[in-house]
């Protein structure tokens, strides 16, 4: 949807940024910047905020929620990609069997710490399983392309970048990401976006 560039509008006719640009200094204003432009879409990257939240030795669910309440509250349109075999509880209880008696080659990224609060943002619509086949990735990047959105990850995208062959293409998807990847971090349960991050006018 349309209004993303407001954020990008140093005269804003938000009340909340005029009265933040008061206090002087740069930091409330670019905290503005992710509040205005109140229809802007932004995709979760699941994965990788969960692991994130995690401390990268953990799949944290409830960092996946923990963002998707921080945009929301802020009225951005969230939606988010999982891999569908993190949403099945039975594959995910063998993956963590086997983990525990040291079977198998099984990464913590594979292993939820609540499946069922994953389900129950997909039933509230936040989040999208993708086929277990499939690159999520791709998903993410792909639906905020194309619906104007931007991505809450972490993650470079090399594996998605490499894969494009056409030195143009490849150019043009370097250029849309350092535009509309929006990094992050976690100050304890605190979801923290980039603060100089500004949603782009298309």
């Amino acid at each position: 949807g349309g209004g993303g560039g407001h954020g990008n509008n140093p005269n804003g006719g938000s009340a909340t940024a005029k009265k933040q640009s008061d206090h002087g200094g740069g930091g409330p204003n670019v905290q503005a910047s992710l509040q205005v432009g109140a229809t802007s879409l932004v995709v979760l990257d699941a994965p990788n905020i969960a692991m994130r939240h995690g401390l990268n030795n953990r799949f944290s669910s409830k960092g996946v929620e923990i963002a998707s309440n921080y945009f929301k509250s802020r009225n951005h349109r969230v939606v988010g990609f999982v891999p569908d075999y993190l949403l099945d509880l039975d594959k995910v209880g063998d993956r963590k069997r086997l983990a525990r008696v040291g079977l198998g080659d099984i990464r913590s990224s594979q292993l939820p710490d609540d499946v069922l609060l994953l389900r129950k943002l997909c039933e509230d619509g936040t989040l999208i399983g993708t086929p277990p086949q499939d690159y999520d990735d791709s998903y993410c990047i792909r639906y905020a392309e194309t619906h104007g959105g931007s991505v809450v990850t972490n993650d470079m995208y090399r594996d998605h970048v490499g894969k494009i062959t056409n030195h143009r293409e490849r150019k043009e998807c370097l250029q849309w990401m350092r535009s509309h990847l929006i990094s992050y971090t976690f100050v304890g349960d605190e979801f923290l976006p980039n603060p100089d991050f500004k949603f782009p006018s298309n």
